[in-house]
């Protein structure tokens, strides 16, 4: 949160949004590998976006999102949606996606719609 000001302060950012996770849901994440990243579960990637939700408001950000969860490909973003749960949803007001995944974009849009 202290980031946040300073951006600001310095450079005149401001953030819109605040995301934890890359790729989260991915199994090929390794404590030795040699790119970023870090599996977590649905149920623990919900649990934390409300954490995160809490944290920002306690520090009166409350216009800031939380995104999540910045999946690898559409279908992997679309499942972990699928598997939070209300409280989880309630809180994420961005959803991101890396988009590494072909496809029609307007029958990925048409998919999500039907989910949301």
């Amino acid at each position: 949160m202290r980031s946040r000001r300073h951006a600001a302060k310095q450079w005149g950012v401001t953030f819109q949004s605040v995301e934890a996770f890359n790729e989260p849901i991915a199994s090929w994440w390794k404590s030795t590998g040699t790119q970023e990243g870090c599996h977590f579960g649905h149920s623990t990637q919900g649990a934390l976006v409300s954490l995160l939700r809490q944290a920002l408001d306690r520090r009166n950000l409350t216009s800031v999102l939380v995104a999540a969860s910045d999946e690898n490909t559409y279908d992997m973003a679309l499942s972990t949606w699928k598997a939070f749960d209300a409280k989880a949803r309630n809180v994420v007001g961005q959803v991101n996606v890396h988009g590494y995944q072909q496809g029609d974009g307007a029958t990925l849009r048409a998919r999500w719609a039907h989910t949301c």
